[in-house]
């Protein structure tokens, strides 16, 4: 049997931290994706008010810095899609997707609770170190469970 450890072949990569979202743009960091084959980001929402709507774009570019152009843009998000967490997959293989990615919650007409992370995977050629901003949980596993 195989057994590998998620943090060993995918890296998180925090795209915006979990927080009240105000009225505005709210624009990750630049994500390196160089070196990996599939992205999966994860955006995820709380209560959205009757008139909040909430825009999700990915932009890429194909070198640090460089000028970001438009990849995939989500329709405005309503009270209809609230209390639910979204996931993109992004194929990083695909010769016309850039290494470099950004991404920009935009909410409009009130706040919302949410927050977005992206997960690497498929990496190349290297190993994966985790960031800093993110720990390993340490408990106990339930009695009966094996985890390994």
């Amino acid at each position: 049997m195989f057994r590998s450890d998620f943090s060993e072949v995918e890296k998180i990569v925090n795209v915006e931290l979990p927080d009240v979202l105000t009225a505005g743009a709210h624009e990750s960091s630049e994500i390196d994706a160089t070196g990996f084959t599939r992205g999966c980001l994860l955006v995820y929402l709380g209560v959205l008010e009757a008139t909040t709507t909430v825009t999700v774009t990915v932009t890429h570019a194909s070198a640090s810095g460089g000028s970001f152009a438009t990849l995939y843009t989500a329709t405005a998000l309503d009270v209809d899609d609230d209390e639910k967490v979204y996931y993109l997959d992004i194929d990083l293989m695909n010769p016309n997707i850039n290494p470099y990615l950004k991404v920009t919650l935009t909410v409009a007409n009130d706040v919302c609770d949410g927050g977005a992370l992206m997960l690497l995977g498929g990496a190349r050629r290297e190993a994966v170190t985790q960031p800093d901003d993110t720990s390993e949980l340490s408990g106990s596993w339930a009695s009966g469970i094996n985890p390994s």
